[in-house]
């Protein structure tokens, strides 16, 4: 069928001959008004789909960088807290016990105690980067 109010659509080929003089053909196609609203609405729909996943992206980005940055902060206020802090354990944990008044034990638990702070650093960072993701 075809609807007299269509537009028809050219499309042109050049093809060479035998003799080497281009030569053209034109088709032409009649699209609807009912196919090219339908392709219209096809397109908005594509591109509003496009700009909705753009606007999701954005904002996942954003919340990423959020959980980094405070993961970072976190990380850093520990390695700047919490490690000096046994380590001023372990050294006047070793002052007590060159006085005697403490044992071997506690002292070997005060090195511990530093060394999980320490080690506690990496497994944080690593397990605040894997939420971030």
């Amino acid at each position: 069928m075809v609807n007299i109010r269509s537009k028809p659509v050219a499309f042109e080929t050049a093809s060479a001959s035998r003799s080497g003089r281009p030569f053209r053909l034109k088709y032409h196609f009649s699209i609807s008004g009912r196919r090219r609203s339908l392709v219209g609405r096809l397109q908005r729909r594509a591109e509003n789909n496009l700009q909705a996943l753009s606007v999701e992206a954005r904002s996942d980005v954003r919340a990423s960088r959020a959980r980094v940055t405070t993961a970072r902060a976190v990380v850093e206020e520990y390695a700047k807290v919490m490690v000096p802090m046994r380590e001023n354990i372990v050294k006047l944990s070793q002052q007590q016990y060159d006085a005697m008044l403490l044992g071997v034990y506690q002292l070997i638990q005060a090195k511990q105690n530093e060394f999980r702070s320490l080690s506690g650093i990496h497994r944080g960072a690593s397990r605040l980067l894997d939420r971030a993701k």
